[in-house]
């Protein structure tokens, strides 16, 4: 995504005051596919360029999706976050760690993440979060 539209996009998403979602953008989407299924096959210029409109728009909502979908995770992370500063005194951590780990990896995976993705990216983050308290770090796996 380019800078212009991701400043586009986040003005917009603002603007919208949560009626911008994901669920709307990808029948937003599926919707500009059907139109320009429609009309691809003619040869008029101006439908032409009204594809080249839709295609735009397309793109446009697109990056609505990817830019809601990195605010959900960067939410995601911060309340796993928060999760694990609430358990660092619990006596089990590699429980702890685990749990932390599945929690993140589970809300990466509603986020349209493969579940193999969300589970790396979760140790991933899990590990750097940890890697500040080296008590934790030996009990991690490693990959």
């Amino acid at each position: 995504m380019t800078e212009n539209m991701r400043e586009r996009v986040e003005r917009a998403v603002e603007m919208s005051q949560g009626n911008l979602t994901i669920e709307f953008a990808k029948s937003a989407i599926e919707m500009k596919k059907r139109q320009i299924a429609h009309w691809e096959n003619s040869h008029a210029y101006d439908v032409k360029r009204y594809c080249e409109m839709l295609r735009d728009e397309i793109a446009y909502f697109e990056a609505v999706i990817e830019y809601l979908t990195e605010r959900a995770a960067a939410e995601a992370v911060t309340e796993t976050v928060e999760a694990l500063a609430a358990i660092v005194i619990v006596a089990n951590k590699v429980k702890a760690v685990r749990r932390a780990v599945t929690t993140l990896a589970n809300k990466l995976h509603k986020l349209n993440y493969s579940l193999s993705d969300a589970f790396k990216r979760a140790w991933a983050f899990i590990r750097a979060f940890t890697g500040l308290f080296p008590l934790w770090s030996k009990h991690l796996p490693t990959f």
